[in-house]
């Protein structure tokens, strides 16, 4: 036997039909600014487009002409380093220079963490 389905009243369909009212801006300008783009670039990068001519599809050969090339390995190299190692050292000394000034302020009405 099939289950019934309950029914919904029509103030909270509604209520349904304002929220998505309220959310409809946001989500158009996340897709206008963010998804369109971010398709767009991998259908470009997917071509030999220049600016000017037509697309032509070559598939991944960008891909492979990249990551042939010594400098962008290089800069690969450099960037991935520099996100594991002085992105968190960084984060670290600025965490122990706030637990130092939190702990030796002695600041009126100033709350310690």
């Amino acid at each position: 036997m099939a289950k019934r389905r309950k029914k919904v009243s029509t103030a909270k369909k509604k209520e349904w039909a304002w929220g998505y009212l309220f959310v409809l801006p946001n989500l158009i300008g996340f897709c206008v600014f963010f998804v369109l783009p971010v398709i767009y670039g991998i259908i470009v990068s997917l071509t030999n487009y220049n600016g000017f001519k037509k697309f032509d599809f070559i598939g991944i050969q960008n891909y492979i002409n990249l990551f042939k090339d010594k400098f962008f390995v290089i800069a690969l190299k450099n960037n991935i380093y520099y996100s594991l190692v002085f992105v968190p050292l960084t984060i670290f000394l600025v965490n122990c220079c706030d637990w130092y000034r939190v702990g030796n302020d002695h600041e009126p009405g100033h709350r310690s963490a």
